[in-house]
């Protein structure tokens, strides 16, 4: 059953400086928030709904430009980011 996606209000969206790829900045405890809530998903599903996901969700994930693996962002300004296009997030409380 599909879910609802949910819509982000109350975050800053940041831009990485390396490559320019927008995310949306979460803080640490959201991302270990997200981290358990995944991974217990991952560790009740099906061996066939777990190959879809490939592994198990890690702080890690949480930690860089999900495009170029780039630690260093800026808050976005207009433009950094067409609409419709989609974000990951990065713990970035900036």
């Amino acid at each position: 059953m599909a879910q609802e996606c949910e819509v982000v209000t109350n975050h800053v969206m940041c831009t990485c400086r390396k490559c320019g790829r927008v995310h949306v900045g979460i803080s640490a405890q959201e991302a270990l928030d997200s981290v358990e809530r995944f991974n217990e998903f991952y560790d009740s599903a099906s061996e066939e709904v777990q190959v879809n996901y490939g592994s198990r969700a890690s702080i890690d994930n949480y930690l860089s430009c999900f495009g170029c693996g780039g630690k260093q962002f800026r808050k976005s300004v207009e433009g950094d980011c067409p609409e419709g296009t989609t974000i990951s997030p990065v713990i970035w409380e900036g």
